[in-house]
């Protein structure tokens, strides 16, 4: 984009339907563009819990979901602009190495019940209709289904063909086509790498009302270890990891992360 680009001067449907990740608290002037893997359930669960008092005023209730969370797009053209001028506003990023192998256990290693089961049958329907051709369908999907690996997960992300290149889902996009990063101009960039830092200063820098909850944010900085990092990447060949890379350079390079030293040893000339 040119240096000069601002969102505010390109609103129409089609952009405004694409804001769906940035929330809005409109008594304190704020907005966090929510990225999935990067902490984000804590700011979501943290939000929920503000109410006004009598006075007006915004203060944090300790149990209890008590506000509602409204999103930029459920806003008109001239109150998206007036929240983009004068709200401040910021985001949590992470290493895309992490964020993405963090995505792909929760959906395809963890049993989380039976959402997360039919979030994956949507999103590889036709993957696994193709293999398919007969007997008892729920049977060869289910089976399918447990045995998606890292390197077809991998192979599909990064392809510039796949549908994930045309649609919102959230867990497989780059940081900065879910949160804008060329057209708006954020007050305050976190990292998950450094969580609880990070969190405490957006807590000062924005007013915001109560204290950070330090056992919540210890869960929330868990990172992904070496050792499980290396037993994924280490299925991979390097072309693989030559196109995952390409895939998400622009999120590297916006937010300053290097390809991990326990993947770079699988990498060679290609």
């Amino acid at each position: 984009m040119r240096p000069d680009y601002h969102l505010y001067n390109h609103l129409g449907a089609k952009v405004i339907a694409s804001l769906n990740h940035i929330i809005v608290l409109d008594d304190l002037k704020l907005m966090f563009c929510c990225i999935p893997h990067t902490g984000c359930n804590y700011w979501k669960h943290l939000f929920q819990s503000y109410r006004l008092d009598e006075r007006g005023d915004v203060e944090r209730q300790a149990t209890g979901r008590v506000s509602d969370i409204r999103l930029l797009s459920q806003y008109g053209i001239g109150e998206v602009k007036q929240r983009l001028l004068n709200y401040s506003s910021f985001i949590f990023t992470r290493n895309p190495f992490h964020r993405l192998l963090s995505a792909f256990i929760t959906s395809f290693r963890l049993d989380r019940g039976g959402d997360d089961k039919e979030e994956v049958r949507r999103i590889y329907k036709s993957k696994i209709e193709r293999k398919s051709e007969s007997g008892d369908r729920a049977a060869i999907t289910n089976k399918t289904l447990d045995a998606i690996s890292f390197p077809e997960f991998i192979d599909f992300i990064s392809q510039s063909h796949n549908k994930f290149h045309k649609s919102d889902e959230a867990n497989w996009l780059g940081m900065y086509q879910l949160c804008h990063l060329c057209g708006i101009d954020y007050d305050f960039v976190g990292k998950y790498e450094t969580f609880a830092d990070d969190s405490k200063e957006a807590f000062e820098k924005f007013g915001l009302p109560g204290v950070v909850n330090e056992s919540e944010i210890e869960r929330e900085e868990e990172d992904i270890s070496d050792v499980t990092l290396r037993h994924y990447f280490s299925q991979l060949n390097p072309y693989q990891i030559g196109d995952f890379t390409k895939r998400f350079v622009a999120d590297k390079i916006l937010f300053g992360y290097m390809t991990p030293d326990v993947v770079m040893q699988y990498l060679t000339d290609i």
